[in-house]
């Protein structure tokens, strides 16, 4: 087992430890011992602590996802994940770090793993599966959006750069999700610039993303 990375975090009082987090998370395991949820506000650092562990799997997600759970159970886990990016009760760096973790994520773990099938929007036969809802949903479920209160002109920055990273991808369920999220930020300066570069290039794997493309710089979809 690779050595965990060193806490910049860490709680001021014991918390479930990173693998027994990791193993609960991905498992469902109810078993765990000394679990303290992460959404506890009245203790910033154990907060932090939590958002950290996130943080790590994103960095490394060949090494605490891919290579000791299921897709299936990786899938069921993302679908709820928590967008420590975009949450401002935590240090800026420790956000910054998480968007960066976050090209990572999709080049990792999303890139060579989702199929090729896109349920949510073209496909009626169920072929996708929680990944790759997980990754289609990925801006649905995040609190990131424009007029958010936390969100700053660096959190653009950060989701202009995965946004572009995501339409030169080869798989469709990562097109489908950079231009979901490009729907939801059509006002973002920015984004339809990504949309028209998305269009001009030719760069929509399967011809049915073009017509989303089209919607999406008005905020047609949903």
């Amino acid at each position: 087992m690779p050595r965990i990375p060193s806490q910049e975090y860490p709680a001021p009082r014991p918390v479930a430890p990173f693998k027994a987090w990791l193993h609960r998370k991905y498992t469902g395991n109810q078993s765990v011992v000394d679990w303290v949820k992460y959404t506890d506000e009245e203790h910033f650092e154990t907060r932090a602590t939590y958002a950290e562990y996130v943080v790590w799997t994103w960095e490394y997600p060949k090494t605490w996802l891919l290579n000791q759970f299921t897709v299936e159970q990786i899938g069921r886990a993302m679908e709820g994940e928590w967008h420590v990016f975009i949450d401002g009760r935590l240090p800026r760096l420790l956000r910054n770090r998480a968007w960066r973790a976050l090209h990572t994520l999709f080049s990792q773990l999303f890139e060579p793993t989702v199929s090729d099938f896109m349920e949510d929007l073209f496909e009626s036969d169920a072929k996708s599966g929680p990944l790759e809802m997980a990754c289609f949903m990925w801006w649905d479920v995040s609190p990131y959006w424009q007029g958010s209160q936390y969100a700053e002109a660096i959190d653009h920055e950060f989701f202009l750069s995965l946004c572009r990273q995501s339409i030169y991808s080869i798989k469709p369920v990562i097109q489908g999700s950079a231009l979901h999220g490009l729907n939801h930020n059509c006002g973002l300066m920015g984004a339809k610039k990504l949309l028209d570069e998305f269009l001009s290039k030719n760069l929509a794997s399967r011809p049915e993303l073009i017509e989303y493309a089209q919607d999406a710089k008005f905020g047609r979809n949903q």
